[in-house]
């Protein structure tokens, strides 16, 4: 999917490598997630993650909006809601929504998600692709023995 070297085209993808690891290490500083190890082949990676849901449990709602803010586009309720907590009807409908990111930022299946869509649109933006290249059924989490 994310090929390092093409032998049938004879292309160098090796910078792509880079790719991974650099968000993968911008991921982090969103998700309540953390990096066991990862290594990444010619064609693939692996990456062994530890979930922290009691840190994610102490963040504050600011600080779950940050978080999310540095993934993904906020809606106009939770701006609206900073700046006035108490408006009528409001404060329930981002409260739900920003508790909905904080179980998301817990998430193995969101932080993959977002690592290969992100490597599959920055793929296909220097192929010159249109077509998307990944696919959520190509990604297996397995839980490890503890």
């Amino acid at each position: 999917m994310y090929a390092v070297h093409s032998y049938a085209v004879k292309q160098n993808y090796e910078h792509r490598r880079e790719w991974i690891v650099e968000r993968i290490a911008y991921q982090v500083k969103s998700f309540a997630i953390e990096v066991a190890s990862y290594a990444i082949m010619s064609n693939h990676y692996h990456i062994v993650l530890r979930v922290d849901v009691e840190q994610a449990n102490d963040w504050s709602e600011a600080n779950v909006i940050r978080r999310w803010k540095r993934l993904y586009k906020i809606p106009e309720v939770v701006k609206q809601y900073q700046k006035n907590s108490q408006a009528d009807g409001i404060a329930q409908v981002a409260q739900a929504l920003i508790e909905e990111w904080r179980e998301r930022l817990t998430d193995i299946s969101w932080f993959m998600r977002g690592l290969n869509e992100y490597l599959a649109r920055k793929a296909n933006r220097e192929d010159n692709c249109t077509s998307t290249s990944h696919s959520a059924d190509k990604i297996e989490a397995v839980k490890a023995k503890t």
